[in-house]
């Protein structure tokens, strides 16, 4: 998706039932993690985030989150109950 220009800045949200450090192995270029089971209201929530702020700019990370989160989605993911 990244290489291609039409598909390049649509956010992606990976859900797992492993662990972040397992699928980050494989795969790194990710806007928001949610680790499996999840409520479906949080991952909404998320959805209308990523919806209304399109895909963040700046590096971060956190736990719950991938590699280029700014610091105001990261403080919007760890009050999220995911």
């Amino acid at each position: 998706m990244r290489a291609n220009p039409l598909l390049e800045d649509i956010p992606i949200i990976v859900m797992s039932g492993t662990s972040e450090a397992v699928v980050r192995e494989s795969f790194t270029d990710y806007d928001a993690f949610v680790e499996k089971p999840y409520a479906a209201d949080s991952l909404l929530q998320l959805v209308c985030h990523f919806a209304a702020h399109g895909r963040a700019q700046e590096a971060g990370g956190s736990a719950a989150a991938g590699p280029k989160l700014d610091a105001s989605l990261q403080r919007f993911l760890r009050g999220l109950k995911i």
